[in-house]
């Protein structure tokens, strides 16, 4: 695997957290409470997929009729794997970039 040696600015170290990523905590301890939560979740429409994602999702659909949005926080096994990269190859703590863990 390559080692990347580029590293992150002070500036995007501190950027602010997504106000939107707060929510799903407070989302989350409402669920448990037993109250149905309804996701809107937000996308990046100014962002190009890419083409094996394009393909994949063409694919499910063939077969199925919607595509539900994943978790805010996002799929553990890949915040993990993502960590795990950040670590190994840019040499950054989780710690200072996930704040809402």
């Amino acid at each position: 695997m390559v080692k990347f040696t580029q590293r992150f600015s002070e500036r995007a170290l501190n950027f602010p957290d997504s106000p939107i990523r707060g929510l799903e905590v407070v989302a989350a301890e409402t669920r448990k409470r037993g109250v149905r939560i309804i996701p809107l979740n937000i996308g990046a429409p100014d962002t190009s997929s890419p083409p094996e994602m394009s393909k994949s999702v063409t694919a499910y659909l063939a077969t199925n009729d919607h595509v539900e949005y994943g978790p805010s926080a996002g799929d553990s096994e890949l915040r993990e794997a993502r960590s795990r990269f950040y670590k190994d190859n840019l040499y950054l703590s989780t710690q200072k970039l996930c704040r809402h863990q």
